[in-house]
């Protein structure tokens, strides 16, 4: 009897040792599995956040370049309207001094194709 009572002792320290070290092997495997999750995410926001930065400074550069483009379409923009203006005038005195030119022939009595 005494020996049964040894091996139920037994058994239930045996099953709670098993207990005891079933629970702190899952508790360790658990914050094993929380802090590789911890490196993952502190990882993931490090090539975020490295990202993020080279996609500011790719838009900084973009930007800049947009810039200098509308200043130039600007630029352009003013040249073209003075040219046209220009263009118009140089017309104006084609126009007049090729009339003068065709009066001066008709004066003369010189026909020419360009003034019929």
């Amino acid at each position: 009897m005494q020996k049964i009572k040894y091996l139920i002792g037994f058994a239930a320290v045996l099953f709670l040792v098993c207990t005891l070290y079933a629970f702190f092997s899952f508790k360790t495997d658990y914050e094993a599995r929380i802090a590789r999750h911890i490196r993952i995410a502190d990882s993931l926001q490090q090539q975020t956040l490295r990202l993020d930065k080279q996609l500011y400074q790719r838009d900084s550069v973009l930007n800049q370049y947009m810039k200098s483009l509308d200043q130039a379409l600007t630029t352009l923009q003013e040249k073209s309207v003075r040219n046209r203006v220009s263009i118009a005038s140089n017309l104006t005195k084609l126009d007049s001094i090729q009339l003068a030119y065709c009066n001066e022939m008709k004066k003369i009595g010189v026909n020419i194709l360009e003034c019929q």
